[in-house]
């Protein structure tokens, strides 16, 4: 059989459910992602299934520790030190989405950056998120920025220097980047943006990473 549905989700609503992003999977031979509402919170949770669809447990529920994120939307990313990051669109200490990480038994679980603490930071990031060449995770903001339509950022993977590279918005540049980036040849990075433009109907961009 060709097609075949592995896992419901919504028997439960403690097991999650409305999963917006894709799977990934990772080194140790399972998939993992996030469904946006549900868990003992109901702000979402981290899962993880085997991939013949046995084995479906939940990593981890958002809302257990004070100040964390809300509504978990973009692809997780393993990255090289074999720790999983994602980020939660709403929730953090400020209240405009978090970038976090952990391990992936569920444990050792970070927040490493909460947005809304400036607007000029970016706010609800909606992205997965890359490792670039360069050891560092860049990421997007949907909202936010100079021009609140957005910004692109990056930060180190202990959550320590963060910076934004890129405020959206200016002149018939691209506004509301939300999928995240991948990185090309020549430290380039490449992504989209949802509107804007010279016929507003969005852009694809690039951006020197090494700029």
């Amino acid at each position: 059989m060709a097609w075949q549905t592995v896992h419901t989700f919504g028997l439960t609503n403690l097991m999650g459910y409305t999963p917006l992003a894709p799977l990934v999977q990772a080194s140790d031979g399972f998939l993992y992602g996030t469904a946006s509402r549900g868990g003992v919170y109901n702000r979402g949770v981290i899962f993880r299934i085997n991939a013949d669809g046995t084995g479906y447990q939940v990593q981890r529920a958002f809302g257990a520790i004070t100040n964390d994120g809300e509504l978990p939307a973009g692809k997780l990313l393993e990255a090289s030190d074999g720790m999983l990051y994602g980020t939660a669109s709403w929730g953090g200490a400020f209240g405009g989405g978090i970038v976090y990480r952990l391990n992936k038994t569920g444990t050792s679980y970070t927040v490493l950056k909460a947005f809304g603490d400036s607007s000029l930071n970016g706010v609800n990031p909606q992205c997965h998120l890359l490792e670039g060449s360069d050891g560092m995770i860049y990421g997007e903001t949907i909202n936010g920025g100079s021009n609140n339509v957005g910004t692109l950022f990056r930060l180190q993977k202990s959550g320590s220097g963060f910076g934004v590279l890129y405020h959206f918005g200016a002149l018939s540049d691209g506004l509301y980047p939300v999928e995240g980036v991948v990185e090309g040849s020549g430290q380039m990075l490449y992504g989209t943006c949802l509107r804007g433009g010279n016929s507003g109907g969005g852009t694809i961009f690039r951006f020197n990473l090494g700029a």
